[in-house]
């Protein structure tokens, strides 16, 4: 029971814009549980007990619960010895854990005749309201009955769970809460973003503060909160370690970064300057992600040139290096050898892996910190991400995060990332795509984004998408060019968007191929009829401000 147990059932009707209001179900099973007599292990008992002086209490989280028409709670009883009634409360606080101090119980809110065996059901849409008008992260239930003799009942260990069943309106536009942004994709000539303007003369744009960006791709970037500059800025298998190697913003090499891979030689990413500069003239967040052996110095001059440089009602988002858990990129090999040659904690070299990436995050942050100072929760989100094997980040987050010795200025993340992608084992020839994508979105909803919103949820912390989309790598530019896509992008946002404060779609332009179509638009201009993923951005994001 210390790990968080928390699972979503969602059924939803079909989501464009226009449709009918509908309602939504979401099964909402506890995150903690306990009594206040029989479960003395930390709360790890399959059974609990109620009674006049033996109290259960049960949490709910209410992560992305919002717009709620009614609310059930249920508990199961399991071994029926007398006749009772049992009696729902609120609780006196939020704040406590199965292994540690209890609350008490508030004021009673229903009570039910138990005859037998079966689930107990409560009404507690008003309680479960007032939390969410409150602002609460949860809401705890207590049940006692009128007898001096335990009856039993299972708790989150047991087959029968007790859950929380939650109906919401929903007219088909999402929570309103996710925001979209985006990433970039390769700066080389054959990409197909066009940024710039032609006739640049590098050596003095920057100083006359030139504006040196196209306007055809300025005004493409409307619908977006933020910017990840990831593959802007050469992430990928980057040797770049010291201040030293960045590139200036007087480089004309800033036009042609291209894809870098193992065996290239050091090669920058864009200047940061000429980053920041887009940012501030597009009125955008901006999201870096640091070379995987950058110093501590690189750390803090970059934050020293962020803070001096951006725009200060602008925040920027803090990553350390991109999927590091990915093994065809560099990084992944680097943070395996510096988890083991560090001791990091972790049951093998993977787990001592993901805990270095964590590590180096914490290190960065603190760099952030100092520089940042009274402005810090202000101005700047420290994002800690991953996709692979979840279990990996969850035990490296709570090794590294809660230890004094490897976190020795208590740096938090403000949001863990995944990368929600959709498709990636289809054929977009197929004739039957459009229903294969739905099932695909149903699926990783299921198993990676719920997933994602447990593990989000037992640290408190906002869930976001560093990347996200259309993710196939068989005739991906002939679905991408579907018109059906537009109406599959639309539910996925849909689908997604109670859960994520961010969802970074990857990417905003880029060539499509059959070997994989990232870009919302095939390239900087492209008639936004013929891009439909584009198309169903720009009207999700007018339907959701």
């Amino acid at each position: 029971m210390l790990f968080l147990s928390f699972a979503l059932l969602v059924s939803i009707g079909t989501l464009y814009p226009g449709a009918p209001v509908h309602a939504a179900t979401v099964t909402v099973n506890a995150v903690a549980d306990t009594d206040t007599q029989s479960d003395v292990s930390a709360g790890t008992n399959a059974t609990l007990h109620a009674s006049q002086w033996n109290h259960m209490f049960v949490k709910f989280s209410l992560s992305g619960l919002s717009s709620v028409m009614n609310v059930k709670v249920r508990v199961y009883h399991s071994s029926h010895q007398n006749n009772h009634t049992l009696y729902i409360h609120q609780a006196s606080t939020e704040n406590w854990n199965e292994g540690g101090t209890k609350p008490s119980l508030g004021s009673q809110i229903a009570s039910k005749s138990v005859t037998g065996i079966g689930y107990q059901e409560f009404d507690v849409t008003a309680a479960v309201q007032a939390k969410l008008s409150e602002g609460a992260a949860s809401a705890t239930f207590g049940f006692s009955t009128d007898l001096g003799t335990w009856e039993a009942y299972q708790s989150r260990e047991g087959a029968n769970k007790p859950q929380m069943i939650v109906t919401t309106s929903d007219s088909g536009g999402g929570s309103g809460t996710m925001k979209i942004g985006t990433n970039f994709w390769f700066l080389a000539s054959w990409s197909g973003e066009s940024p710039f303007k032609t006739g640049i003369d590098w050596a003095t744009a920057y100083s006359s503060g030139t504006d040196i960006w196209n306007p055809t791709f300025i005004s493409e970037l409307a619908p977006y909160t933020t910017l990840r500059f990831m593959d802007w800025g050469a992430t990928n298998n980057s040797k770049v370690q010291y201040w030293s190697q960045r590139r200036l913003p007087t480089d004309p090499g800033n036009t042609d970064i291209g894809y870098i891979d193992g065996s290239s030689p050091l090669r920058p990413g864009l200047a940061y300057e000429w980053m920041i500069d887009l940012c501030n003239r597009t009125n955008k967040d901006m999201w870096v992600t640091l070379p995987h052996m950058a110093d501590n110095n690189y750390a803090n001059q970059l934050a020293q040139l962020i803070k001096s440089k951006l725009n200060p009602n602008l925040k920027v988002y803090v990553e350390y290096s991109n999927e590091t858990w990915n093994g065809a990129f560099t990084q992944f090999q680097y943070t395996i050898d510096q988890g083991v040659a560090g001791g990091l904690p972790g049951m093998n070299q993977w787990y001592q892996g993901g805990a270095y990436s964590l590590y180096r995050s914490v290190n960065i942050w603190r760099e952030f910190a100092s520089v940042f100072g009274s402005e810090m929760e202000s101005r700047v989100v420290r994002v800690a991400s991953f996709s692979g094997n979840y279990d990996i980040f969850d035990v490296g987050y709570n090794n590294i995060m809660n230890s004094p010795s490897w976190n020795r200025t208590g740096q938090k993340a403000d949001m863990i990332a995944i990368a929600p992608y959709v498709g990636g084992n289809l054929d977009g020839s197929s004739p039957t795509i459009q229903s294969q994508f739905r099932q695909d979105t149903d699926t990783k909803f299921t198993t990676r984004v719920l997933t994602a919103v447990a593990i989000a949820d037992k640290y408190n912390v906002k869930l976001g998408a560093y990347e996200g989309g259309q993710h196939l790598t068989t005739n991906a530019h002939t679905w991408s060019a579907n018109q059906q896509i537009y109406n599959e992008y639309l539910y996925m946002l849909d689908k997604f968007a109670p859960y994520f404060e961010l969802f970074n779609h990857y990417a905003h332009a880029g060539t499509w191929s059959s070997g994989g179509a990232w870009g919302a638009k095939a390239y900087t201009g492209q008639p936004i009829a013929d891009a439909p993923k584009y198309r169903a951005i720009v009207d999700w994001v007018a339907s959701n401000p």
